[in-house]
C-alpha cells in the first residue's frame, strides 16, 4: 500500500494550523492504517478487494480534507478562496486515487471505479461548496447582530468597519507590524483575527493584542475597554 495515501503532517507551514490540523492529521491517519490493515488481511487470505470499500475510503478522505478547508471560511471572500481550493484539490485527489486504485484493484476494475469516484467526487466537491458559501453568510449574518457581542468585539467590530478592513487585510497588518518589532515567531491569519473579534480567543498574545489596538487606531475609554476584555484578568496593560 502506498504511504502517501493520506494528507502529510511533516510540513512546518501546517504548524500554523495549530491543534485542529493535527487533529486532522492524526484521524486521516488513523484511517489510512486501518484500510492497509484490512487490505493487507485481504490479500493474504487470497480474498480480493473490495472496490467499494475502497471508494468509500477514498471519499472520506476527500470529505475529511474540503471539511477542514471550509472551517477556516470566515467571509465571503475566504469562502470563494474555499471553493477554488477545492477545485485545485480535486485533480491530486483523482491522481493519488487512480495510483491507490492500481494497486489494490485488478487492471480490468480500475478503469471503472475511477470513472465512479470521480462522479462521487464531484458530487461531494459541489456540497463542500455550498457548505462554504452557507458558512460565510452565516457568519456574516452573526456579524451584523452586535447586540449579541462582549463590549470588546462589538468596539472591534465597528473599528473594522469604520477603516473598511475585513479580517484578511487587519491580519497582514497586524502581522507586519509584529514584524516590525522583530516578533517574527507571532504568526497571525484571518482565523486569529476572526477568533479575537468575535470573542472566542479570551486571551490572546498581549503583543498580537496591542498591534490590534493600534492598527484599528483605538484610543481612550475604547481602547482601555479592549484591553481589559482581551487581558482575561480586567487589568488595563500598558499598550506597547
Amino acid at each position: 500500500m502506498p504511504e502517501d495515501n493520506q494528507p502529510s503532517n511533516r510540513s512546518s507551514s501546517n504548524n500554523q494550523f495549530g491543534p485542529e490540523w493535527e487533529e486532522f492529521c492524526s484521524i486521516t491517519a488513523e484511517s489510512g492504517h486501518r484500510f492497509n490493515s484490512r487490505y493487507a488481511r485481504r490479500k493474504s487470505t487470497g480474498r480480493n478487494p473490495d472496490p467499494e470499500e475502497i471508494l468509500q475510503y477514498l471519499t472520506k478522505l476527500y470529505d475529511r480534507t474540503a471539511r477542514v478547508a471550509v472551517k477556516r471560511v470566515t467571509d465571503y471572500q475566504s469562502a470563494l478562496r474555499c471553493i477554488e481550493g477545492l477545485n485545485a484539490f480535486l485533480k491530486p485527489m483523482l491522481k493519488l486515487s487512480s495510483k491507490l486504485l492500481s494497486e489494490c484493484l485488478p487492471p480490468e476494475k480500475v478503469k471503472t471505479s475511477l470513472a465512479t469516484l470521480r462522479l462521487h467526487l464531484l458530487a461531494r466537491s459541489e456540497h463542500w461548496k455550498a457548505e462554504a458559501q452557507k458558512r460565510a453568510r452565516s457568519l456574516a449574518h452573526r456579524a451584523l447582530r452586535p447586540e449579541s457581542k462582549p463590549p470588546a468585539s462589538r468596539i472591534l467590530i465597528a473599528a473594522m468597519g469604520r477603516l473598511g478592513l475585513n479580517a484578511p487585510q487587519l491580519a497582514r497588518k497586524i502581522q507586519t507590524s509584529l514584524k516590525g518589532r522583530g516578533l517574527t515567531r507571532l504568526k497571525v491569519d484571518r482565523a486569529t483575527v476572526y477568533r479575537i473579534v468575535h470573542g472566542r480567543t479570551k486571551r490572546p498574545n498581549p503583543a498580537i493584542r496591542n498591534a490590534l489596538i493600534e492598527e484599528l487606531q483605538l484610543q481612550g475609554e475604547d481602547a482601555a475597554t479592549v484591553r481589559r476584555g482581551l487581558s482575561g484578568n480586567g487589568s488595563i496593560p500598558a499598550c506597547s
